[in-house]
């Protein structure tokens, strides 16, 4: 909370919704891959099964991007304090 506080205080609203996007995204990614990481540790058995989670994801992660994105552009269209820099 504090980091992307600071980070997109200064930005402008569009970059910010990018990257709160981009960030949801890699967010699913990096647990997607840790649970696979998990399978792969439990055993050779469970390669099949660790591939098919990580293909399952993909979806997953376009559309935890895309909804992200929209959300923070309808916040900066609906209140664009939550932008704005504070002195």
């Amino acid at each position: 909370g504090l980091l992307w506080r600071r980070g997109t205080r200064a930005m402008k609203p569009a970059p910010a919704a990018v990257l709160a996007g981009v960030g949801a995204g890699i967010c699913v990614m990096v647990t997607a891959l840790i649970v696979a990481g998990v399978l792969l540790l439990s055993g050779s058995d469970w390669l099949r099964m660790a591939q098919f989670f990580l293909i399952a994801h993909m979806p997953v992660i376009v559309v935890e991007g895309f909804v992200t994105f929209f959300a923070v552009a309808f916040l900066a269209r609906s209140r664009p304090a939550l932008f704005r820099e504070e002195d």
